[in-house]
């Protein structure tokens, strides 16, 4: 074998061609009202309802994950913990949602995931 044959076989393995599983690495950042979402989690279902779901941690505005192939219905949240009241047991702690229902319960956010990399920005609004 060439060396320049070499070279592309490995490009090949390295781009991850033929990997054959449905999914593809979708990356991107999250922003709400202008600043990066510090902390959430965003899930990627499929709007056929036939593939499976993707799910990862939103960190300082950026997520990365492998997402099936496809039309996506798009899901965010972000929970802060609302402070202890006096004599509050901490287990008891609860949180409020800060992203609106429309970019989660209620999403209106979808995405096309296709072969090779993927990369997405959602703008949010708090209003």
């Amino acid at each position: 074998m060439r060396a320049k044959d070499c070279i592309w076989l490995i490009l090949l393995v390295l781009c991850g061609c033929g990997s054959g599983d449905g999914a593809a690495d979708v990356s991107g950042e999250v922003t709400l009202d202008g600043q990066p979402l510090t902390d959430g989690v965003i899930h990627f279902m499929p709007v056929d309802g036939k593939s499976r779901t993707a799910s990862t941690f939103v960190r300082d505005g950026h997520f990365q994950t492998r997402v099936p192939l496809g039309k996506q219905r798009v899901e965010i949240s972000c929970v802060k913990a609302q402070p202890l009241r006096p004599g509050q047991a901490a287990d008891s702690a609860t949180g409020a949602e800060i992203v609106p229902a429309k970019y989660n319960t209620k999403s209106e956010l979808h995405a096309d995931v296709n072969n090779g990399a993927n990369k997405l920005r959602f703008e949010l609004s708090g209003k």
